[in-house]
């Protein structure tokens, strides 16, 4: 064994004494500070202390109060201030607007999408057909044709068809392509 190595053990040695069997007060914490009750505040910061060569310096010990002072028997705080165990919340706050608030007017009902899709048209005898597929359903319909009661075929000039939406009347386009 080297002598850095022998140094090294006998400071790993010491170092784990003191840590077992050292002085276990915390930092700056004198005898005195220790032995007191911690029933009321023991020192105040502006107690002067005689110091070697008789000058007078301002003592700046910590106060020393008991915890029932700041906390109340519950855990709470107490009433005069914020607690310090309350939830905060990072969110941004909610933005407070000046305008009164204006009531939505709410919109006319409309007619719902189209729900049909096109699996192509043809000419016979110089009137278009269009074939149409809603879910398993499939229809063929002509002009003034009406689908599923709902629907009824208005026109087929390709490349649109119009559809007139019966329960509110309501006119509706669909695209079936260029005529070939």
């Amino acid at each position: 064994m080297t002598p850095r190595h022998l140094m090294m053990v006998t400071g790993l040695v010491a170092s784990a004494a003191l840590a077992l069997w050292g002085d276990k007060r915390p930092d700056g914490a004198d005898d005195a500070a220790v032995a007191a009750p911690a029933t009321a505040v023991v020192a105040t910061a502006t107690t002067p202390v005689r110091r070697a060569g008789g000058h007078t310096v301002p003592d700046s010990s910590i106060l020393l109060v008991q915890a029932r002072h700041l906390v109340g028997t519950d855990g709470q705080a107490r009433p005069g201030g914020p607690s310090p165990f309350a939830s905060a919340s990072w969110a941004p706050a909610e933005p407070v607007s000046m305008m009164p608030a204006v009531p939505v007017q709410a919109e006319a009902p409309s007619a719902p999408m189209v729900p049909f899709t096109v699996l192509g048209k043809a000419l016979s005898n110089n009137v278009w057909e269009v074939f149409l597929a809603n879910g398993a359903s499939t229809y063929v319909v002509h002009e003034q044709s009406t689908v599923d009661d709902n629907y009824r075929i208005d026109s087929i000039q390709p490349p649109t068809m119009q559809l007139t939406y019966l329960p509110m009347n309501t006119v509706q386009t669909l695209d079936i392509g260029a005529a070939q």
